[in-house]
């Protein structure tokens, strides 16, 4: 389930969730690189900062640069619900981002990502 979703920053328009499911934690931010300018990128970590005592990143997504703030936050919301089906479906959260990320590579949707 989706436990918690951070509205937009009013600010730098950067968003948040925490996905709990029966496979996986994890927390899911999507920021600018660089204050206000910067191209977007989604972090995926193990574990909810809220509820874990360990968090560690487990890989990053890079947007194209001209890709717009609404658009991305679609993106970060559909990546939310996506790990949400695959967690509650009892894929374990490397083999849920990986296989998310590889098709949003093929598609073009993200430039690159790292683990």
């Amino acid at each position: 389930m989706i436990a918690s979703k951070l509205p937009p920053s009013r600010l730098l328009g950067s968003v948040a969730a925490a996905v709990h499911t029966k496979s996986f934690m994890c927390f899911v931010s999507t920021a600018r690189t660089l204050i206000f300018f910067g191209p977007w990128e989604t972090a995926v970590y193990r574990g909810d900062p809220a509820v874990s005592t360990s968090v560690k990143m487990l890989a990053k997504a890079f947007y194209k640069s001209d890709a717009e703030r609404q658009v991305i936050h679609q993106l970060h919301d559909k990546l939310v619900a996506e790990l949400d089906a695959l967690g509650e479906s009892g894929r374990e959260l490397g083999e849920a981002v990986a296989s998310v990320l590889m098709r949003w590579k093929a598609e073009r949707v993200i430039s690159e990502f790292k683990f």
